[in-house]
């Protein structure tokens, strides 16, 4: 996680601004519902993503007893996640697998960087992902 200060809140000087960005080991969505998981209350859609904005005057708390409001922009990598040595993967469709006769095979990756040569993969054993 990298934290970074953007300085005094704008709409509101006597707060502070924080950025944090979050590369999560799985996927963005399971990462968001971890999340939400910590304080329930309070949560909402808005036009960037989920948002959280402490409820009920102090009495629920997400992450930090001071914090007031969270929003969450999420976004997919671009690349997929790093593995697990181990972690067991399933081939999914795309040429270099069909040219191969891979599709639907199983696979154990073999270093944190591991791919399948060209072919698109799902990891299989999500209780690896950290």
């Amino acid at each position: 996680m990298d934290v970074s200060s953007l300085g005094r809140y704008y709409k509101d000087e006597t707060l502070l601004e924080f950025r944090a960005t979050l590369e999560p080991a799985g996927r963005v969505g399971d990462c968001i519902a971890a999340l939400r998981a910590l304080a329930p209350e309070g949560w909402r859609d808005s036009p960037v993503g989920p948002a959280w904005v402490r409820p009920g005057h102090g009495r629920v708390s997400l992450l930090h007893p001071e914090l007031e409001w969270v929003t969450v922009s999420p976004a997919e990598a671009a690349v997929p996640p790093r593995f697990v040595p181990g972690d067991l993967v399933r081939i999914l469709d795309c040429p270099a697998a069909r040219d191969d006769g891979l599709v639907g095979e199983s696979s154990a990756s073999t270093s944190p960087t591991w791919r399948p040569l060209g072919a698109a993969f799902r990891r299989q054993n999500p209780s690896n992902t950290g």
